[in-house]
């Protein structure tokens, strides 16, 4: 297998994995795909964070990241009736600036922010919403910036006690 899925199998494989009833029928799909491997050591005792997680795409469906993660500059989010949770509260971050682009259908996105960061909210909707429960943040803190588009979707950021680490 190549390094990458050509654009063939990779729509083969999603129009399978969407029609699984049940986990063993995606064993097929992931069985010559390379494992991931966790990062030695928990977080906090001196290993490294782990790699950046890239994007959240969620179809019908609701999906969390949160806890110890590394956030990558750029960070998508995707969805389709869907509710998402990006939890910033214990992430380490890739450095001053953080860019969360969202792209969302009929959707809830709710991205959970320390104090101390400051906030950008630049999107546009359709029969929905963007909230910025935070009134900005912090000025001078590190940026998290919230873009993109979203129809008959809210998003939304807001506060949670959380300490926030910066690489």
């Amino acid at each position: 297998m190549n390094d990458r899925l050509s654009d063939t199998e990779l729509g083969e494989r999603i129009e399978r994995a969407l029609a699984a009833k049940v986990g063993g029928d995606l064993d097929a799909l992931l069985a010559d795909l390379p494992a991931e491997v966790a990062p030695l050591g928990s977080w906090g005792d001196g290993a490294p964070a782990p790699s950046p997680v890239k994007s959240m795409n969620t179809y019908k469906g609701s999906a969390v990241q949160g806890g110890n993660w590394t956030v990558p500059a750029q960070f998508k989010s995707q969805g389709y009736k869907a509710q998402q949770t990006i939890d910033l509260t214990k992430a380490v971050l890739s450095g001053p600036r953080t860019e969360i682009l969202v792209g969302v259908y009929k959707s809830a996105v709710v991205v959970v922010v320390p104090r101390g960061m400051a906030v950008e909210m630049q999107g546009s909707s359709y029969a929905g919403s963007w909230v910025d429960e935070t009134n900005g943040g912090t000025p001078g803190g590190p940026l998290l910036v919230v873009r993109g588009s979203g129809y008959k979707s809210t998003i939304t950021v807001k506060y949670a006690e959380g300490r926030l680490k910066l690489t």
